[in-house]
């Protein structure tokens, strides 16, 4: 069997200059498929995460070198908040439950 070099966890953080937590969401993004970020390899019988040193350096390479961000957020507007307020008031009142209405 062939040896494969890895990186553990503490090698990306360093390597990519990003926290664990950020790690972990880009791993987790990259599972759900919103991302071409390396995904983890399982090497020995414990769950410690580690990651192919070729596939990281191909997703160096290729220009990926920082991550995709979050999607862009929508900003809602003022109209669309009061029609979408009013409904979910109306399904409350539907099922019993009774709340004072702000005035403003």
């Amino acid at each position: 069997m062939q040896n494969i070099e890895t990186l553990t966890t503490d090698d990306l953080m360093r390597d990519l200059k990003m926290s664990r937590s950020t790690l972990y969401r880009h791993v987790k993004e990259a599972r759900a498929g919103r991302s071409n970020f390396p995904l983890p390899i399982q090497t020995g019988p414990k769950r410690n995460l580690r990651w192919n040193a070729a596939s990281v350096r191909n997703f160096l390479q290729n220009g990926n070198d920082t991550p995709p961000t979050s999607p862009t957020l929508k900003i809602e507007s003022a109209k669309s908040v009061r029609v979408r307020h009013t409904e979910a008031m109306k399904k409350l009142e539907q099922k019993g439950v009774r709340l004072k209405r702000q005035e403003g």
